[in-house]
């Protein structure tokens, strides 16, 4: 929350973190194209295409089964929890605040979305007020 004003985890695999927006306003997770070419992230492209509609218009976007792992804290404890699940994959990236900054004060952009239905399955709490995320037991 601290930075971006927004509810973001941290996907990590083999010492590479990739920032995430948690967006209780999305019905899809969504990544960018780059975020899967140039990270190893193991996905699989599915075949099907869709128009996923959005605040800046509409874009065409495929789908692919994406693996990845949430890293967590909990009492000081950095873990992992690998998960998969379905993404609409676009060619941009969702949410860059610092373009056109220079690289020394730039925030990293947003590369992907997890929507409502991975965090409603996952039973997540977003506190707002808190600036956390939990999982309800």
């Amino acid at each position: 929350f601290k930075h971006y004003g927004l509810p973001i985890v941290f996907w990590g695999k083999e010492n590479e973190e990739i920032l995430v927006l948690a967006d209780t306003g999305s019905t899809h997770n969504v990544i960018a194209s780059k975020t899967l070419t140039s990270y190893s992230l193991e996905y699989q492209e599915l075949k099907s295409v869709d128009t996923v509609f959005g605040l800046g218009g509409s874009t065409e976007t495929k789908e692919a089964m994406v693996h990845f792992d949430l890293l967590t804290l909990n009492d000081g404890d950095v873990g992992r929890i690998t998960r998969k699940d379905l993404f609409k994959v676009q060619d941009e990236y969702f949410y860059n605040a610092d373009a056109g900054k220079n690289s020394s004060e730039a925030l990293p952009p947003i590369e992907a979305v997890l929507g409502v239905p991975f965090m409603a399955k996952e039973n997540w709490v977003l506190d707002f007020c808190m600036g956390i995320i939990y999982i309800h037991k």
